[in-house]
């Protein structure tokens, strides 16, 4: 009986400890999602002046729109870590809205995904802080339009995502420097997600790599 209650008592307590380890990923993950909001708004209220300042109000206007609907989707407080591509794709063109306000013509989008891939699984707001710094970094500093791709691939299990935008490499360098927040947030989280069953890169032709647990195919 004392070995039955021992067992029982160490299964308890081990369960305890992946519990309280379970919560502890979960609040470092939610902190890190919590940290893009202030930062992406800060961005985009920087946009929203400099059209105010250059008498285009009514691009002002639609951007201002396309924020509220954006922050709705963002705030609504949906708990997963993980989302469907398809999901994350939808988020994304959300944002790209509030660039297209600004940028018109200038921004230039190209997807690339394989159908079967739309259910695969990938963390929540991944792509869209990868998408801000490629325009804002890469194509918004300059005069004539830039072009972004966005390819979602299978590599074995294994769920591949890869943007590349045409900037020159001074402008790419200057990227990687004034993306820091986006690209650390991204790694961070991919690390607490997946750890040591992923891969993420940023500069001249990266990719990044997300974890075997995230390209499972969900019905």
């Amino acid at each position: 009986h004392a070995v039955i209650a021992y067992y029982v008592e160490l299964k308890h307590e081990k369960q305890q400890r992946e519990q309280a380890r379970l919560l502890a990923r979960d609040a470092e993950l939610r902190a890190l999602r919590y940290q893009l909001h202030p930062h992406f708004l800060f961005n985009t209220l920087n946009a929203i002046s400099a059209l105010v300042a250059e008498e285009r109000g009514r691009d002002a206007r639609r951007m201002i729109s396309q924020l509220a609907e954006f922050l709705r989707a963002t705030l609504a407080g949906d708990s997963r870590h993980e989302v469907s591509v398809a999901e994350e794709i939808a988020l994304t063109e959300a944002y790209l809205e509030i660039e297209k306000a600004r940028l018109g013509e200038r921004l230039q989008v190209a997807w690339r995904i394989e159908a079967e891939l739309l259910h695969a699984a990938m963390p929540y707001l991944l792509l869209q802080p990868l998408v801000e710094n490629a325009i804002r970094h890469g194509i918004a500093p300059r005069a004539a339009a830039g072009r972004l791709d966005i390819h979602f691939s299978r590599r074995g299990d294994r769920l591949l995502l890869q943007l590349d935008n045409d900037i020159a490499a001074p402008l790419a360098e200057a990227s990687a420097r004034g993306g820091a927040v986006g690209q650390r947030n991204v790694a961070e989280r991919l690390a607490r997600l997946y750890p040591g069953d992923h891969h993420f890169q940023a500069g001249p032709c990266a990719e990044a790599e997300i974890g075997r647990a995230s390209c499972r195919e969900r019905v």
